[in-house]
């Protein structure tokens, strides 16, 4: 790339510029798969969340997830802001290990991402129910 400037006193030497950087942003494509897997054990619950990141850039990469569980019956809510690990050129993921639940409840977690520059526009859901052991 050659860049010359130009400004009132005319124009300035012809630089070749090597490099250039580009600040890294957060995907606006809802479309990237995002599998969220909980393992129930009575009231424990081990939570897996897995990003397929085929389609970015290592720099727009998710560097974190933030886990809301909710419980339907009375609307409590706990949350989880963890880093994200690279997993593979294709996936990232993060676990939250034992989590303890009320028995015999109906609860959702929901989980969305961000990295330094802001949120991403995706999103994940999925329910799970909790028992007496």
């Amino acid at each position: 790339i050659t860049v010359s400037g130009y400004n009132g006193a005319g124009n300035g030497e012809i630089t070749t510029v090597s490099s250039l950087y580009f600040p890294t942003v957060p995907s606006v494509d809802s479309s990237i798969p995002v599998t969220i897997q909980p393992e129930v054990t009575g009231n424990m619950v081990e939570i897996t969340v897995l990003v397929n990141v085929s389609k970015l850039c290592p720099g727009e990469y998710p560097t974190t997830a933030d886990i809301l569980i909710t419980n339907l019956t009375d609307d409590t809510t706990i949350q989880n802001i963890i880093s994200l690990e690279e997993g593979s050129q294709d996936s990232i993921s993060t676990t939250v290990d034992n989590i303890t639940l009320r028995s015999d409840m109906t609860y959702t977690i929901q989980v969305s991402f961000s990295n330094l520059d802001g949120e991403f526009n995706i999103t994940s859901s999925t329910n799970f129910t909790t028992y007496d052991t």
